[in-house]
């Protein structure tokens, strides 16, 4: 008998809804792994080809590649620019470690506990407490003060190194969930004066926000796979050589401005303008008593030899003594207290480290310079 024909059924043979899905799905877990490993194959090589503008550096180009890595006193933060890594030990106390709230000092309970007054300093390198031991300085010594004045205080370390007025108030709003009473703000003394690595800090904490950051930015920043696409069309095909050519003698141009940021008429661009640090310090005090605080403004001081070679710092600090005239404020002049005085004081070149680092009797000196003036504003909001 002959064998019969097979017969086939369009019906029968065509891919079932469930066997497409299947195969969608197969080939999308495919394409997934591939993804992943070839990204994870990437960063274990260590291949990185990020985008060159300088607008991207945030602090500088070596300490952004160790806060990158997870090492060091620094991470790279949204808003703030970089704050202190939790955990990380800080190398100029041995011993003392950043805790888990990224600040110095002991942890505080978010909720500010009843009958607590809380201070909080914010400021730069002096402030966080550079070469001295926490409790050298002078947010602990004020705390200390303070309780000796019969007052339950509790001082939380905001500074950080570095850092400019318009970092501050950044970290500002994330530390304000601790519901201080009083604000210290210690800014002016150097940081803003210096140059601008690409942006200053304003528009570069607006870009670093996404405030005309393109998916595009993103991507390169976070893919090892698009910064390798990028590297085949740039490097490997000339896509943008022009381009980058032309960044790379902007980028060359401004650096050649960095020295001599002290002159008085020194052409590059600052980090944040003496124009604009006095904006920044109406918009700070204006947050701080929206939030039901006290401000309370610290004139920071420097080396006299500092000041002397550098006159364009000056022009900070009459921008905090302007604005403790025209907003209201206390402003404790840290310059006037560590003018000599024979009698009672050392020369005060020996109250610094540096130019502009206090040592711990310097941190003495302000905290008792503070606690008055912080006690005498707190009376005034329970007369």
């Amino acid at each position: 008998m002959a064998p019969q024909p097979r017969i086939i059924s369009p019906m029968t043979d065509r891919p079932t809804p469930s066997k497409a899905r299947r195969a969608l799905l197969v080939s999308s877990i495919s394409l997934a792994v591939m993804v992943l490993g070839s990204e994870l194959l990437l960063r274990v090589v260590g291949f990185s080809n990020e985008e060159p503008d300088p607008v991207y550096a945030v602090w500088g180009n070596e300490l952004d590649a160790q806060m990158k890595s997870g090492r060091g006193l620094h991470q790279i933060t949204i808003g703030t620019l970089w704050e202190p890594r939790p955990g990380a030990e800080i190398p100029m106390a041995p011993g003392e470690f950043v805790n888990s709230a990224g600040f110095r000092g002991p942890e505080r309970e978010v909720a500010k506990p009843d009958g607590v007054v809380r201070v909080l300093t914010l400021g730069d390198s002096s402030s966080f407490g550079m070469k001295v031991a926490y409790d050298e300085c002078y947010t602990a010594q004020l705390e200390q003060n303070l309780r000796g004045a019969g007052l339950d205080a509790e001082t939380i370390a905001g500074g950080v190194i570095g850092y400019t007025i318009a970092q501050g108030l950044e970290r500002f709003r994330k530390l304000s969930v601790y519901s201080p009473d009083v604000v210290v703000l210690a800014f002016g003394a150097v940081n803003e004066l210096y140059p601008a690595q690409g942006l200053p800090d304003r528009p570069k904490i607006a870009h670093q926000k996404g405030v005309g950051f393109s998916k595009t930015d993103v991507l390169r920043a976070n893919s090892k796979l698009v910064q390798l696409a990028h590297y085949v069309r740039d490097d490997l095909l000339g896509g943008r050589e022009a381009d980058r050519i032309a960044k790379y003698e902007a980028w060359v141009k401004a650096e050649q401005h960095v020295g001599g940021q002290g002159a008085l008429d020194w052409p590059g661009t600052r980090r944040v303008a003496p124009e604009d640090f006095g904006a920044y310090l109406d918009e700070f005090v204006g947050e701080i008593r929206a939030a039901g605080a006290i401000p309370v403004l610290l004139s920071m001081p420097r080396q006299r030899v500092y000041e002397v070679e550098s006159p364009f710092c000056l022009k900070y600090t009459k921008q905090l003594e302007a604005a403790a005239e025209r907003l209201d404020v206390p402003l404790v002049d840290g310059r006037d207290l560590f003018k000599w005085d024979e009698v009672e004081r050392p020369d005060p070149d020996q109250l610094f480290l540096d130019h502009f680092h206090p040592s711990a009797e310097g941190h003495q000196i302000l905290a008792g310079g503070l606690a008055p003036v912080v006690l005498e504003a707190l009376a005034g909001t329970r007369d």
